[in-house]
């Protein structure tokens, strides 16, 4: 009895301690009981996402010293998934981040797919265009923006929405107020074979009226305004030049 009574007390003084915010001398500076702990939490955390990282790294070194002693045979019945097209996802289309003035940018769900119709996670590079298609005069490109194997992987989504990869560009600046009829295309090159593929989907893109003292160009400079630069992220000029050559943008040599 004395023995627990003795241990419930040393747990009132830890707890007293712990939630007084007393200074301990660490290092030659003063820090908290509380910063301490929120430290060692966060050191935790760091550690377990390493040790993650870690095993799965060792599980694909496995997977490949397994590969290469069974020579690749396969299983009978077994058919390895195998990436066969692109497919934009519901919700793909123009967003607004500012209400006052409409649409400001689109975004992409792309879904990778199988010969299952599954999605798969696969490695590459990926192209982002929105094509500008007025009644009269040539096509205009309003966003072009690339992805480079790093981008595109952190791009992976997998939530309550579903698992997808999310392709986010901004539109022009000052666009003039109405309603403009776009294709919004995806091209995509694979890492692992070198395939191509695209998908694409019409859009409307709404803008609305700006606010007083912002300046917006007229539906003539619209029409004539130059293509946007590439909005690169990517130094791999071989494959900028794939991705280029799979929408068309290069010509085949």
């Amino acid at each position: 009895m004395k023995k627990r009574r003795g241990i419930e007390i040393l747990l009132t003084v830890m707890m007293v301690v712990a939630t007084s915010g007393c200074s301990v001398t660490v290092g030659g500076g003063n820090k908290t009981t509380g910063q301490i702990v929120k430290e060692n939490l966060e050191l935790r955390k760091e550690v377990k996402d390493l040790t993650e990282r870690i095993d799965l790294r060792e599980a694909e070194v496995q997977a490949l010293r397994q590969q290469v002693e069974a020579g690749k045979h396969p299983l009978p019945g077994a058919e390895p998934p195998v990436l066969v097209r692109l497919e934009l996802a519901r919700y793909t289309g123009p967003v607004s981040t500012r209400g006052e003035v409409g649409d400001t940018e689109v975004i992409a769900y792309v879904k990778t797919e199988d010969q299952q119709g599954r999605m798969m996670p696969v490695a590459g590079e990926a192209l982002l265009q929105v094509v500008y298609l007025p009644n009269q005069g040539e096509p205009r490109l309003l966003v072009d923006k690339r992805y480079n194997a790093k981008a595109w992987d952190e791009a992976y989504r997998s939530n309550f929405t579903g698992t997808h990869y999310t392709l986010k560009a901004n539109l022009p600046e000052g666009m003039p107020a109405g309603e403009y009829d776009c294709t919004l295309r995806v091209m995509f090159l694979q890492a692992e074979t070198g395939a191509r593929f695209s998908a694409q989907e019409a859009i409307k893109v709404v803008r609305h009226k700006l606010p007083l003292g912002v300046n917006e160009m007229d539906m003539g400079s619209l029409k004539a305004m130059p293509s946007p630069a590439p909005e690169s992220t990517t130094g791999n000029d071989d494959a900028k030049g794939a991705v280029d050559e799979a929408a068309g943008t290069q010509p085949r040599e």
